[in-house]
């Protein structure tokens, strides 16, 4: 078995980041691990439903929500290659630089389909991890290509951690007997043409009429299933493990349509991991490297899956 702590020292041996992101990608693991045992004990410790009040975004803020984003702030904030950190629930960057100017930083989504804890359905944690030169807040904004680290801790069934430094797309799972990941699927390769359709259906009247008939000629051309979660992380999971297609389009009334996912803590370093495992993704009805982020909380349209199931769905537009 290879646990995380020796993949990291044999996989990023040479890389001139190596001290720095073995540590980065170590102290996130820690809080996934931290995380998954609040969410295995939430029914427990009271922290089902809402807090009250609502995050920048206007989403109603859960329990949850709030603890998992004080776990991820307090041990990534003791880190001393971070100098920011910049979360869903945080209405602007924390500056943990400490006088530094050079370092890296992390955004995140501490609990992201928080609202399917209460159903007992899957969760997860995503990352992104940028270089920065001491511009932080502007740093955030660097274009998906640019991060040298990115992935998601999968609470579910198991936990799982799948990330990706730049160098293929790795998953790892966590064994509750010693409290180590290990390595479970290394270099993963999406399937394609094949898996499954991922969008809610019920959207497509409020859809740009022809990306709406793009979508129902994808469902009508490939007769798959389709499977829904409405958890980002875990329905690009099932995407990046079966092959597929999943989106979650701009919507909107008069022609305003507009995206409904945060560009910094889901769709860059979700659309990123998808494209290092062989995929494609597109934001705002670009390929993912050439958007280049206005806001810290900037939203996006997302569409990605496997590259056949992509070329089938752009030939439609």
């Amino acid at each position: 078995m290879k646990t995380l702590p020796h993949y990291l020292l044999a996989h990023l041996e040479g890389n001139e980041r190596q001290i720095e992101l073995n540590l980065i990608i170590a102290d996130i693991a820690d809080a996934g691990k931290k995380i998954a045992h609040e969410v295995q004990r939430s029914g427990l410790l009271d922290l089902h439903g809402a807090a009250g009040g609502q995050n920048v975004h206007d989403d109603e803020v859960q329990k949850l929500d709030e603890h998992s984003n004080s776990i991820m702030k307090d041990i990534l904030s003791a880190n001393e290659h971070i100098i920011g950190l910049a979360s869903e629930e945080e209405e602007d960057v924390v500056d943990v630089s400490n006088g530094k100017d050079h370092g890296y930083l992390v955004a995140f989504d501490p609990l992201d389909g928080s609202s399917n804890i209460d159903i007992n359905m899957p969760v997860g944690t995503i990352f992104s991890v940028l270089p920065s030169a001491g511009d932080i807040k502007e740093d955030f904004l660097q274009p998906a290509g640019k991060q040298v680290a990115a992935g998601y801790v999968l609470y579910g069934s198991s936990t799982v951690m799948v990330f990706s430094l730049g160098n293929g797309v790795h998953e790892f799972t966590l064994d509750p007997d010693n409290g180590e990941f290990v390595l479970t699927t290394e270099n993963i390769k999406m399937l394609e043409n094949t898996g499954y359709i991922a969008y809610n259906p019920y959207v497509l009247p409020n859809m740009d009429p022809k990306k709406a008939e793009a979508y129902r000629q994808l469902c009508d051309q490939t007769a798959r299933s389709m499977r829904w979660i409405g958890a980002m992380v875990a329905d690009v999971h099932r995407t990046l493990f079966k092959g597929g297609f999943f989106a979650y389009p701009s919507v909107g009334k008069g022609g305003n349509y507009k995206g409904k996912l945060r560009m910094q803590y889901e769709a860059k370093p979700l659309g990123w991991l998808v494209e290092q495992a062989g995929g494609k993704a597109i934001l705002d009805d670009k390929p993912i490297n050439d958007l280049t982020s206005s806001d810290l909380h900037q939203k996006v349209s997302v569409e990605l899956g496997d590259a056949g199931t992509m070329r089938l769905f752009e030939s439609f537009l």
